[in-house]
Parts: structure tokens; C-alpha cells; sequence
């Protein structure tokens, strides 16, 4: 038996001993998500107390935010009735 034959049958043998390769090796990490909940989260968005030339424009703002945050379907409006106080003021 040659130097090179002897040399390849000694590392065959040292990689038996090692065992099979780890799972993870093998295969790619598969995750399945069978169930889930997502609720939006609450979030107030109480009226701009603002001068009577910018009471407009800031329900306007105040319009446009509640449309993109309601409409991401991430966050729920809470009803003003359930507010503790009333917004501040920009001033």
C-alpha cells in the first residue's frame, strides 16, 4: 500500500469516528407558523388646540394621520369619548 492510499484510508477512518454531520448541515432551518394573533394597537389621537386660522389645517393633519395609521391596519383609534384630557396646544 502506497504512502498516499495509506494516508487517505487514515482520514477516512478519523471522519467515521466523527459520526454523521449535524442536522443543520443537511437541511435548511424551516420554521412553519401555523397560528397567530395580531391586533392593532391602541393609540390616541386627541384634537390640536389651535388658533382659529390653523383650527383647519390642524384637524386636517389630524385627519390624514388617523386615515395612515388606521389604514395600516396596525394601530386601532381609540374613541374620543374614552380620552383622559383634551390635546395641547401648539402654541
Amino acid at each position: 500500500m502506497s504512502l498516499k492510499h495509506l494516508a487517505a484510508a487514515a482520514l477516512t477512518a478519523a471522519l467515521a469516528t466523527l459520526g454523521p454531520a449535524p442536522a443543520a448541515a443537511q437541511e435548511p432551518l424551516r420554521i412553519e407558523i401555523t397560528e397567530g394573533v395580531i391586533e392593532p394597537m391602541p393609540i390616541a389621537l386627541p384634537r390640536i388646540q389651535a388658533s382659529p386660522d390653523a383650527a383647519v389645517l390642524a384637524e386636517e393633519v389630524r385627519n390624514v394621520v388617523i386615515s395612515d395609521l388606521s389604514g395600516s391596519g396596525l394601530f386601532r383609534i381609540i374613541d374620543e369619548a374614552a380620552y383622559l384630557s383634551d390635546g395641547g396646544s401648539v402654541d
